[in-house]
Order: structure tokens, then sequence, then C-alpha cells
């Protein structure tokens, strides 16, 4: 890259505010969710680290909260044991579920699916479709678009009232 070459940048993309007790506000609309899916791919852990952090540090918040997170490798797994601790301390408020595309052998004690995101997987972990229930997505734009979204329309979700990206 030379002095004075442009480049274009994508992000922050904000829009999303966690109000506590499953209100949130999103883009300037109110909305209040009992239950909460999120989808999470490799960096893209880290709006929903906020959300579930939030939820959990509250003992009076009694929203529940399922996190998919998909990478590559197990050693790809950002927070992997604060993720691991919040849903040992909080079985009936967090559950996690690891997507590993290419696990390479690695011994691990975290449970997980081998492949990639689909809405099998979304559907065995995931909160079912209903006006209480949102589902959060933050992670590269394949796994966005060609797997999650998708995935979760068929389960009954909609985007802009149910599914919403970060």
């Amino acid at each position: 890259m030379t002095e004075g070459e442009e480049i274009d940048i994508r992000g922050p993309s904000g829009g999303i505010t966690y109000k506590g007790h499953g209100d949130f506000d999103i883009e300037g609309t109110e909305y209040h969710f009992d239950k909460v899916n999120l989808v999470a791919g490799g960096s893209g852990l880290t709006p929903h680290w906020q959300l579930v952090h939030a939820v959990l540090m509250d003992p009076s918040d009694k929203t529940l909260v399922s996190l998919i997170d998909s990478n590559k490798t197990y050693g790809d797994i950002l927070m992997r044991d604060e993720l691991q601790k919040y849903a040992e301390e909080h079985p009936d408020r967090f559950k996690i579920w690891h997507v590993i595309s290419d696990p390479l052998n690695e011994k691990t004690n975290i449970k997980f699916t081998e492949g990639r995101l689909n809405k099998g997987i979304m559907e065995e972990h995931f909160y079912p479709a209903a006006a209480n229930v949102a589902a959060f997505l933050c992670g590269p734009p394949g796994l966005i678009e060609k797997a999650a979204i998708p995935g979760l329309e068929e389960m009954g979700f909609e985007e802009g009232k149910t599914i919403f990206g970060y």
C-alpha cells in the first residue's frame, strides 16, 4: 500500500444495545426477548461476549442465552475457558455449543460438532422460534448469509423481527 491509496473499511456496526432483563434497543426500536440465540463465527464472538457477560453478571436477569460458536480449529476458539466456566456456573441460564470445521485431532474437553454450521445444529441447540425469542448473528459473511440466516428462517425466525446482525 502506498501513501494516499484509498481502502474500504467496514465496522464497527453497532445499533444494538442491551438494556438488561431481556430489553434491547435495536436501531432505535425497543424489543423484549426472554430467550436469545447467538451465532458467532471467529472474532464475531466479541459482541456476543458482552451480552453473555451482562446477562450472567446480573443475578436478577432471567434472560436465557444459547450460543453456537463456529471456528476452524479448537485453538481458534476465543475466550474458550471463560465461556466454559460461564456454562458450568450458570447451566440454567447459559448454554454453549461449538462447531469446529477442522478439529485436527486435538484433544479437548469441550463438546462440539465437527463440520459447518447448519439448520440441524441450530435446531438441536437453539431455543425454537417464538415472538419472545431472538437470534443475534456476528461472523464472516459466508457463515451468516449461507448458513445462519437461511437455517433460522426455515426454523421460523424473521430478519428484522427476530433475526438481527451486528
